[in-house]
């Protein structure tokens, strides 16, 4: 049993269809190894998150009683950034996620 095979794909543009081309990057829907991959990739970015966060770089929002702070929401594939309306902490924000994508 394959595991990992390469797949290349084709769209359809005005009900035409274009010439087969092989992805260069993300994951593969549906791949068995698709989740572990993604869960891997993402324990970079949470940790990248929290660095900044314990270093008061990020402070990110308040809920409820003031006690408890988010900087970050994440589920599925989906990633949800929270901070203060700053230019500071947006940089910051886009640093992380200039340093991620490396």
């Amino acid at each position: 049993m394959d595991y990992v095979t390469l797949v290349s794909y084709s769209v359809l543009i005005n009900g035409t269809q274009s010439g087969f081309f092989r992805p260069r990057r993300g994951l593969r829907q549906g791949d068995p190894l698709s989740p572990y991959l993604f869960k891997i990739c993402t324990e970079g970015l949470i940790s990248l998150l929290n660095v900044a966060c314990a270093s008061g770089e990020l402070r990110g929002i308040n809920m409820g009683d003031n006690t408890t702070t988010f900087s970050h929401l994440m589920f599925a594939d989906d990633t949800l950034l929270l901070g203060r309306a700053l230019v500071a902490e947006v940089t910051t924000f886009m640093n992380i996620l200039k340093q991620y994508e490396i």
